[in-house]
């Protein structure tokens, strides 16, 4: 009777100690990204999409006020700011935009809550990236000897969508202009 109910007990707690997708926070849950990066974790039906193009209805080259519309997201520029740096909102667990000049260039997303346009998201295998994006671009990763990027250009070839590997697995998906997805960092 014990044994039974051990595994019970315990999924019950880690539901009660797992966070609610969507609740706010006060930035990315380093365990949802950590999370995401084995490919666990929650998935949603958000309609925010990768794809070569962009991020749902968030195109690079957008300001951040144009992408908070967008992304119905709070994005506030940190006084100060770079010409480039990163942005995090509680609204977008899992995700990290890059700005350069004052424009929105990437948009990289670490949790498995988000999908891309045909279906993939963080933590799955990386033959089902290449079986669903035929045509694709493989690169080698620059930190990991057995990674790849997965490289999808846009219809118009001004953006792409990359899939980043650790030779098994997506470890994250990343969309915007061509120069800002092929570096393997946010800024340069």
């Amino acid at each position: 009777m014990i044994r039974a109910t051990l595994p019970i007990t315990a999924s019950l707690a880690l539901l009660a100690a797992a966070p609610t997708l969507g609740a706010p926070t006060a930035g990315p849950d380093p365990s949802r990204i950590a999370q995401g990066r084995r490919g666990g974790g929650p998935v949603s039906t958000d309609p925010r999409r990768l794809t070569p193009a962009g991020f749902g209805p968030l195109k690079a080259g957008a300001t951040v006020a144009e992408a908070a519309r967008a992304l119905r997201a709070k994005l506030q520029e940190p006084p100060g700011a770079p010409a480039c740096h990163t942005l995090e909102s509680a609204d977008l667990p899992g995700v990290t935009l890059v700005v350069e000049d004052g424009k929105v260039v990437r948009v990289d997303a670490y949790a498995p809550s988000y999908r891309t346009d045909k279906d993939l998201r963080v933590g799955m295998k990386e033959a089902e990236a290449k079986a669903r994006y035929p045509g694709l671009r493989i690169a080698p990763h620059r930190y990991d000897p057995t990674g790849h990027y997965l490289i999808v250009a846009s219809a118009d070839r001004t953006s792409a969508l990359v899939l980043e590997t650790d030779g098994g697995r997506v470890t994250a998906i990343r969309t915007g202009g061509v120069s800002a997805v092929e570096r393997p960092d946010p800024c340069p």
